[in-house]
């Protein structure tokens, strides 16, 4: 009888070797730039599974332009967080878009995306010019609901 059961486990053992498996691709954080002539729309993509319920995240943009700009960021309407902020700076290599959100909701929901809202950029005194927005490496900062802070270092996105 034991050699019976043994020989019973070792096929149901090899026969699950053989089946065939189906294995998905790694999704990827992603930052998503849509660029409509002045403007910009930033969304962020965090795949299922991928983290716990995100209430603060903080994200850079660089900004490379021929000329001086301005900028001002409008948050999406949909965003319902206590703080939301977003500054402008200047550095020697362009300008950064420095954006901050927080409060007690799930950001991202289940769906894992999340519509930040629209760069606008302005230059005084020229017609012609053009700029180059993309994520700062690792800028991508989030607070999950245990309190526990993360990086994002596989963030994916085309700069426009």
């Amino acid at each position: 009888m034991k050699k019976q059961l043994t020989h019973i486990l070792l096929c149901m053992l090899l026969l699950t070797l053989f089946l065939p498996v189906s294995v998905k691709a790694e999704e990827k954080n992603r930052v998503n730039l849509t660029a409509d002539e002045n403007r910009v729309g930033i969304s962020l993509e965090i795949p299922s599974g991928k983290s716990d319920a995100i209430h603060s995240l903080r994200i850079r943009l660089s900004v490379a332009a021929s000329h001086d700009l301005t900028g001002a960021f409008a948050f999406d309407s949909s965003i319902r967080t206590t703080v939301q902020d977003a500054a402008w700076s200047r550095q020697e290599s362009g300008y950064i878009m420095d954006i901050i959100l927080s409060g007690k909701q799930d950001l991202t929901g289940e769906s894992g995306m999340l519509s930040l809202g629209t760069l606008t950029l302005n230059c005084e005194g020229s017609k012609s010019w053009s700029a180059e927005i993309g994520v700062f490496e690792n800028s991508l900062e989030y607070v999950n609901s245990f309190g526990t802070y993360e990086k994002i270092t596989d963030l994916s996105t085309v700069p426009v």
